[in-house]
């Protein structure tokens, strides 16, 4: 029976855990779900809070931002492979199957993009041109290999998202693009599958301090992966 880690991440606003499990164990997958959350302070077992239900609860310092959540789901995962889930996209027993599918063959994260021509999606236009143009700069900056690298449903193999983890220093706003960048420099396999997504499915709202924010995060990861980088092979 295949096994694989659900790690609902602080972005997702419901834990859909306790119909999910039951669902992938018919299909012969045997999942474990954990569900991160924001501390509000420090307690005198650490960060970690008891389980509740079929998910383990751990808490996470919220200063630690994505790269404490991905961090915590790599350490605490006791599956070979590691679904996270964000806001905006739920995990569906058909999808997860979808993303095994591709892991038979090979690929080394899967990522469910809202933007791959077969996606089902029902955003604002504005919000949705947005995104999307943002998803497609960066890819092509950086070569990701996917339509959507702020998707918020990714498939790891653990040991990439490990290694990868060794080298990705926390950002505000750009975590997501710089890991799937160190992921694919160190020559792992990256394969989108189609999603559907309805705005309302989402609790967070961009304000233009956060595309400012991921704009300069952006173009410092670019100088720092690129720029810098030509420069010291010419040397």
């Amino acid at each position: 029976m295949l096994r694989i880690t659900l790690a609902y991440l602080p972005t997702c606003q419901e834990c859909n855990a306790t119909q999910l499990l039951p669902a992938l164990e018919e299909r012969g997958i045997k999942a474990e779900a954990l569900r991160l959350v924001h501390a509000v302070g420090r307690t005198p077992h650490g960060w970690k809070a008891p389980d509740a239900g079929p998910a383990r609860t751990l808490s996470i310092n919220p200063q630690g931002g994505l790269y404490l959540a991905h961090y915590f789901t790599a350490v605490y995962s006791h599956a070979d492979l590691v679904i996270t889930v964000g806001g905006g996209l739920d995990p569906t027993p058909q999808i997860v199957e979808q993303m095994l599918q591709q892991v038979e063959q090979g690929a080394d994260v899967v990522i469910a993009s809202r933007y791959n021509r077969n996606s089902q999606v029902r955003y604002p236009w504005r919000r949705l041109l947005v995104s999307k143009v943002y998803s497609r700069v960066v890819s092509l900056l950086f070569g990701l290999g996917t339509t959507d690298s702020r998707s918020g449903l990714k498939l790891y193999q653990r040991e990439k998202l490990i290694e990868a983890l060794k080298f990705s220093p926390p950002q505000r706003v750009a975590f997501d693009v710089e890991l799937l960048a160190t992921i694919r420099r160190l020559g792992a396999t990256v394969i989108e599958i189609p999603a559907s997504a309805v705005y309302t499915q989402s609790p967070y709202t961009w304000t233009w301090a956060d595309i400012r924010q991921g704009v300069a995060d952006t173009l410092r990861l670019f100088y720092n992966l690129r720029v810098r980088r030509l420069f010291s092979r010419r040397r």
